[in-house]
C-alpha cells in the first residue's frame, strides 16, 4: 500500500512495458511527482496466421471448444484484432460467450470485460500453474481447450493439460521481439551510468 504522502519528486523512473501498455504506470508516477523515462524492453507485434484464427473462429462456431484460456492482454487484443480483420469480430465475441473464459488475472480480465466478453474464472495467484490446478479441480478430462498466446511462451501449459487428458490448441496471435531502435538502449547506458536514473520497474 502506497501512503498518501508519499513522493517521487525529483527522481526519474524507468518504465521497461511496451509503450501501449505504460500509460498507466507513467501517470501513476507523475502523480506523485516524479519523471517517467519509457525504455520498452520488448515489442510487441500481431503474427497471427488468417488461416490458424479461421480455424479457431470456426471451431467455436461449430461448438468444438469448452475453454479458451487468455494468459496476457496481448492475446485478447491480438485475437480480437486479427478477427475484426477478417471480418469475424463480431461473430467471434458472440461464440465466445458459449464457452468458460479463463483470464490468468485481473489486468487480463478487464481487457476481455471491455470487449464485453464474460469471464467465467481467474485463478488466485495468476499464474499458469494456478490456472492449471484450477482446471484439475474442475475436472477437464476430454475438454477442447484452446490457448490464444505468443509464439515465445514455453508449451509447458499446454503439456501440463494435455496430461490432463484435455485436448490443447495453441494459436498464435502475436510475437515479442527486441526493440529495433539501438539508439533508446545506448541513450539510457548513457544516462545510467550519468546517475541520472533512480529507479527501473520491470
Amino acid at each position: 500500500m502506497v501512503h498518501e504522502d508519499f513522493t517521487l519528486k525529483g527522481r526519474t523512473i524507468v518504465v521497461t512495458r511496451p509503450r501501449n501498455q505504460a500509460e498507466e504506470t507513467m501517470r501513476l508516477i507523475i502523480e506523485k511527482g516524479g519523471n517517467p523515462y519509457l525504455l520498452p524492453t520488448i515489442e510487441i507485434k500481431s503474427s497471427g496466421l488468417s488461416s490458424d484464427i479461421k480455424k479457431f473462429a470456426d471451431a467455436l462456431a461449430k461448438g468444438e471448444v469448452d475453454y479458451v484460456i487468455f494468459m496476457s492482454v496481448n492475446g485478447v487484443e491480438h485475437l480480437l484484432k486479427a478477427a475484426e480483420n477478417l471480418g469475424l469480430g463480431n461473430q467471434l465475441k458472440r461464440n465466445l460467450e458459449k464457452v468458460r473464459i479463463v483470464a490468468v488475472g485481473p489486468k487480463t480480465a478487464k481487457a476481455l470485460e471491455e470487449h464485453q466478453i464474460r469471464v467465467n474464472l481467474i485463478p488466485p495467484d495468476y499464474t499458469s500453474d494456478s490456472v492449471i490446478e484450477c482446471l484439475r479441480q474442475q475436472g477437464v478430462s476430454g475438454k477442447a481447450i484452446w490457448i490464444p498466446r505468443t509464439k515465445q511462451a514455453s508449451s509447458n501449459m499446454a503439456e501440463k493439460l494435455h496430461a490432463l487428458g484435455s485436448a490443447v490448441h495453441e494459436v498464435y496471435v502475436y510475437e515479442s521481439h527486441l526493440p529495433a531502435d539501438p539508439k533508446l538502449a545506448t541513450q539510457f547506458l548513457q544516462d545510467l551510468s550519468g546517475g541520472q536514473l533512480h529507479a527501473i520497474i520491470f
